[in-house]
């Protein structure tokens, strides 16, 4: 068999032809171009054979850059896709607002640590008097210190105790104050006062370590600004305007002591059947960027104010706050109150504590609408208004 003959039998033409070759300039280093003859087929066999390599080699380089081209279009348009993605997700993390009751949460966990810290702190401090107190017993022979077994001036305050040194006196009103203030959102949760969308008015009696309690729950909205409806108030609670009772009972209400713009100190009497029931209270506005809160707690001892002798003092806190109904753009009122029997500076035989709290649990409804009637007339003062006709409030 001679050459040719080989050739066709093993069909290298064929296999010339199935055989793709990518002989683009730039795959191809400078050190191997060298001057090479061009040679044309001439038979159109040749050309023939040669045709169909070439437009296979030209289908796949396109092919291969359409891919190419196909994959960069997906990659520059999936990468515009994320930003826009990331985008939104970073507008509404600065548009989403803050749950309230998150907010509560954070506050609660914050008090609770804060008094297990001050729990501990008197824990040591009650053991530390227990164990001088056993010194003293084994030194008999010398006179205790009796000052040492009592509070100091600075610390009656915790006592409700209000004592006559002006330095120590001045920073008790705050103090007392600030303590109740620290409590504001635990209370409004427990009056159910968070999440109320209507009015509502409820006097609740329980039993809190086997003593009375009596609990207020007061929700209102008023047709104007917040802070105008907490300046009226403020102006009702400092005792500059005169109540305005609703019921027979009688009260009085008057400023013993300004000391700040903010603070007061003011003393009430309520007169009953049995008697009377006073109270000696420290009065503090609180002003934030959206709300306002006013806080009313009573004390148990005055060292330059006595308490009147053969009444019933008073042991109660307020909590009253004023922001905007996020829901109607109404002004929103929060009360509730704390209201205990507590003692009399003198026992008096035919006056029994059934008597007082059967007193206190009437007390608690007509003292809240009797405020609350008279905030409101000065509240329409304020706005040239005429008063409002007396209404009794609707109890949930």
């Amino acid at each position: 068999m001679n050459d040719d003959e080989m050739v066709d039998a093993l069909g290298f033409d064929d296999l010339l032809t199935s055989l793709d070759f990518d002989l683009s300039m730039g795959n191809i280093g400078n050190s191997y171009l060298v001057p090479t003859e061009v040679t044309t087929p001439s038979s159109p066999e040749e050309k023939r054979s040669v045709l169909p390599a070439t437009r296979r080699t030209q289908r796949h380089r396109k092919r291969h850059q359409d891919e190419l081209a196909f994959l960069k279009s997906k990659v520059k348009e999936l990468t515009e896709h994320l930003q826009i993605l990331q985008h939104v997700k970073e507008l509404e993390a600065d548009s989403e607002p803050c749950c309230e009751w998150k907010k509560l949460a954070q506050n609660e966990k914050k008090r609770e640590q804060e008094v297990m810290s001050e729990n501990r702190r008197l824990k040591d401090a009650i053991e530390e008097q227990v164990k001088f107190a056993e010194y003293l017993v084994t030194i008999l022979e010398k006179k205790p210190r009796l000052g040492l077994l009592s509070p100091g001036l600075a610390d009656q305050w915790q006592m409700l105790k209000l004592v006559a040194e002006p330095t120590a006196r001045a920073a008790a009103f705050h103090a007392i104050a600030d303590r109740e203030y620290a409590k504001v959102e635990s209370v409004m949760i427990e009056g159910n006062l968070i999440d109320r969308q209507e009015e509502s008015h409820s006097y609740i009696p329980k039993l809190i370590n086997g003593v009375l309690e009596v609990q207020t729950a007061v929700f209102i909205l008023y047709p104007v600004h917040y802070n105008l409806l907490a300046e009226a108030s403020w102006r009702v609670l400092r005792g500059s305007i005169e109540l305005d009772p609703m019921t027979g009972i009688h009260a009085s209400y008057q400023l013993l002591h300004e000391i700040d713009p903010n603070t007061v100190y003011i003393s009430s009497m309520w007169h009953y059947s049995g008697g009377g029931y006073q109270a000696r209270m420290i009065v503090k506005r609180y002003i934030e960027e959206n709300r306002q809160i006013i806080i009313s707690r009573s004390i148990h001892e005055d060292e330059l104010h006595p308490l009147v002798e053969g009444c019933a003092i008073a042991n109660e806190c307020s909590y009253l706050s004023f922001d905007k109904d996020p829901a109607t753009g109404l002004a929103r009122a929060r009360y509730f109150q704390r209201m205990k029997p507590t003692y009399f500076t003198q026992e008096i035989h035919d006056r029994s504590h059934l008597s007082l709290c059967e007193f206190l649990m009437e007390l608690c409804e007509q003292s809240s609408m009797t405020f609350e009637y008279t905030i409101k007339c000065h509240l329409y003062l304020l706005l040239s208004k005429p008063i409002p006709p007396k209404k009794r409030p609707i109890k949930s």
